[in-house]
């Protein structure tokens, strides 16, 4: 089992010990590049944060998640997060990059970890589909309507990624440029390789996962080349072009070839469903609104936000300690000594440090248990980062909301909605 307390968390390699440990066994292996908790590794990330703790102080998805904010919540925002405005909100400008040190991630669609039982002799943790009223269904029809309705969020945003992608290349007018491309679309392909290894599978499903497990490592091993020619300062960046489109063309057909799928296999409907995440490790489970995709469910728990709230550029990843885009991050740490939730103040305002000024200090609900609500924002590129944490008997969990500009009139509803929902397995 590995252990990592809350000051290696903020510190790597820091040896005095804050009481906090992650209470769970990592999936092990080289993994890091699309499983690390603290800093999701890129061709940008910087080094961990080594600041030291203060002494604490005590359907579908055609339309964005937009809900009303609760008139309940009690509010101290320094600056709050703003609603709609008729005034557009100006665009940050991108992050620099170094051409020659754009790398793309590995892409994994199977978790090598996995017995096809789960975690060890622990039931592997899938999304499971909210079943509508009066169904009755053969049990081969519902194994096909969860693999249709998981499936469908995925294959949607790969046509969203794609498309996006493609627009950026096209317009694209020098290598700076096309190796941002190459970095978030890389980024976005590596987390979807890893949401189709969670996907629930069925013996009949498997020739078109295959299909599309080759159709994903076809385009990360497209982007690899490119990016080497980008390494090149003599090569033609735009040289793999009648390649790319190819693989657009193959990518964006899979949409038509699911639904052809869910027909022979004589599923109703393949529309996004809202769907219940349990985690068998981390001791939670929580419910999820149509269109959004899981990406990853071991250690800890990702779930990536539908595409009309992602923005789709190397600014639209996030903070180089984040790289996840819109998206939902849910972490468990142990603590091994007494910790009150008023006490988590400094060492999370520490934890999170590279993620930009806290602006916000707000309780917040954990179903039926008290929590806290920082937001940190980094105006820089235009970000803000929700945190919401609650201490249960030995451990502390940590729901966290990459939040772009574009979507933040918005965000406070999101996280109320998950955390909301929190139950906790042995609680």
């Amino acid at each position: 089992m590995i252990h990592l307390n809350l000051r290696s968390a903020i510190a790597l390699g820091l040896a005095i010990s804050l009481g906090l440990a992650i209470g769970c066994s990592s999936s092990g292996g080289d993994e890091d590049e699309i499983e690390a908790t603290t800093v999701v590794a890129g061709s940008t990330v910087e080094p961990a944060q080594t600041a030291p703790l203060a002494t604490p102080v005590g359907s579908t998805t055609s339309t964005p998640l937009a809900l009303p904010l609760p008139t309940t919540r009690p509010t101290s925002l320094a600056t709050p997060i703003t609603g709609p405005t008729s005034t557009p909100i100006p665009v940050p400008a991108e992050p620099p990059i170094d051409v020659s040190l754009v790398t793309v991630p590995v892409c994994r669609t199977t978790d090598s970890n996995s017995n096809g039982v789960g975690f060890g002799t622990i039931p592997h943790a899938t999304p499971t589909a909210i079943p509508g009223q009066g169904s009755s269904t053969t049990q081969s029809s519902v194994e096909a309507t969860e693999f249709a309705t998981a499936l469908k969020p995925l294959i949607y945003a790969m046509v969203a990624v794609t498309e996006a992608a493609d627009r950026s290349w096209g317009i694209a007018e020098g290598s700076e440029d096309l190796a941002r491309v190459i970095l978030f679309e890389g980024r976005r392909l590596s987390q979807l390789c890893s949401a189709l290894s969670v996907v629930p599978l069925t013996t009949e499903a498997k020739p078109f996962v295959d299909t599309v497990a080759d159709d994903l490592k076809a385009r990360r091993d497209l982007l690899f080349a490119t990016a080497e020619l980008a390494r090149d300062d003599s090569a033609d960046m735009r040289s793999l072009d009648a390649e790319r489109a190819d693989s657009s063309l193959t990518l964006k057909a899979l949409d038509l070839t699911l639904d052809e799928f869910a027909a022979q296999a004589g599923v109703t409907s393949v529309a996004s469903a809202p769907f219940t995440t349990v985690n068998p490790l981390l001791s939670v489970r929580f419910s999820a609104p149509a269109g959004w995709l899981m990406v990853r469910n071991g250690i800890d728990i990702v779930l990536l936000a539908p595409a009309e709230q992602q923005v789709y550029s190397a600014r639209g990843l996030g903070p180089d300690a984040w790289k996840l885009g819109s998206a939902l991050r849910v972490r468990r740490f142990r603590n091994a000594e007494p910790v009150e939730l008023s006490s988590l103040s400094l060492s999370l305002d520490a934890l999170y440090a590279r993620f930009g000024d806290r602006v916000a200090d707000e309780t917040s609900r954990f179903g039926n248990i008290d929590g806290v609500l920082r937001i940190y924002r980094d105006v820089e590129r235009g970000w803000d980062t929700l945190v919401a944490a609650t201490v249960i008997d030995d451990s502390t969990y940590l729901f966290e909301l990459g939040c772009p500009d574009e979507i933040n009139s918005s965000c406070m509803s999101m996280i109320d909605q998950f955390v909301a929902s929190v139950v906790f397995i042995n609680g």
